[in-house]
C-alpha cells in the first residue's frame, strides 16, 4: 500500500505510483529513488512512503518543515508547558527541552492535547490558534477557514464571522453538485460523478483539487479535465446552436 504523507499536517493519504507520477513531475526511476532515501517530492510537498513508515520518521519530517514568520506563543492556563504556533503546530515544554506534538485527524479536523485553561484536554488546533492569535469573537460568531481548507489552520487563514455569514459562504456546500471528467483534446465527456469529492476520490485525486479545476483555478487536475456538469451542459447548448 503507497501513502502521501503531508508534513505540515500529519496526514497519510492513500494513493497510487501512477497517480504521484502523473502529478509529481518526474521520472519513474527518480521516484523510487526519492521514495527509497526518503526525499520530499518538492511539487506537492509530499513524502511517498509505505505501510512501513515510522512514526518517528513522520515526526522527523513534520519538524523540520519551515514556515515563514512562524510565531509562537505560550497555550494560555499551560503554566509554561506548551507552546502554540501561529501555523498551528505544538511544542511541549521540558526543562531542559522542547518537542513537537504530532497533531491527529478527527472528523476532518486537526486536534492535539494539551493543557490549555489548566485542564488537559483535546481541542482542534484551529481553535487554539484563533484563541491565541485573533481577537476574541463577538456574540454568536464563529471559527471559518478562508479557504475551506479545515486542516489548514495558519492564523492567517482564520477568522470569526457571523452565523448568516457562514451560512452565505457555504450555501453551495449543501447540495452536491455534478461534475464530468472530460476529454482535454475532443472534450468529450468521459464520465460523469454527483460530486466534486466523488470525483476525486474515483480518480485518486484530492477533493480540493478537482474543485479548483471546476473552478478555473487550475488548468486541469493533473492532467485531467473536470467541469461542473451544468456549466458544460450550457456550452454544450450554445456550441450545438452555432
Amino acid at each position: 500500500m503507497l501513502y502521501l504523507y503531508d508534513p505540515r499536517t500529519n496526514i497519510l493519504t492513500e494513493t497510487t505510483f501512477d497517480y504521484v507520477l502523473d502529478i509529481a513531475g518526474v521520472t519513474k526511476s527518480s521516484l523510487k529513488s526519492m521514495m527509497s532515501k526518503g526525499s520530499k517530492l518538492a511539487k506537492i510537498n509530499c513524502y511517498l512512503v509505505d505501510e512501513k513508515v515510522t512514526l518517528a520518521k513522520r515526526k522527523e519530517w513534520y519538524v523540520k518543515e519551515k514556515y515563514h514568520q512562524e510565531v509562537w506563543k505560550e497555550v494560555e492556563g499551560s503554566e509554561g508547558k506548551f507552546l502554540i504556533s501561529s501555523y498551528g503546530r505544538v511544542q511541549r515544554v521540558y526543562k531542559n527541552h522542547s518537542s513537537f506534538i504530532l497533531p491527529f485527524l478527527h472528523r476532518k479536523h486537526l486536534m492535539v492535547k494539551v493543557w490549555f485553561k489548566g485542564k488537559y484536554q483535546q481541542m482542534k488546533t484551529g481553535h487554539l490558534v484563533a484563541h491565541h492569535f485573533l481577537d476574541d469573537p463577538k456574540p454568536g460568531e464563529v471559527l471559518h477557514h478562508k479557504n475551506g481548507i479545515v486542516t489548514d489552520d495558519f492564523a492567517g487563514n482564520l477568522e470569526y464571522i457571523s452565523n448568516k455569514e457562514l451560512g452565505k459562504k457555504t450555501a453551495h456546500k449543501a447540495k452536491a453538485r455534478p461534475v464530468v471528467k472530460i476529454d482535454p483534446e475532443t472534450l468529450d465527456v468521459l464520465d460523469e460523478y454527483r460530486s466534486s469529492r466523488e470525483a476525486g476520490r474515483k480518480n485518486y485525486r484530492s477533493y480540493q483539487s478537482v474543485l479548483d479545476n471546476c473552478n478555473k483555478k487550475t488548468k486541469t487536475s493533473a492532467g485531467m479535465l473536470f467541469m461542473w456538469a451544468d456549466e458544460y451542459e450550457e456550452i454544450s447548448s450554445f456550441e450545438e446552436v452555432m
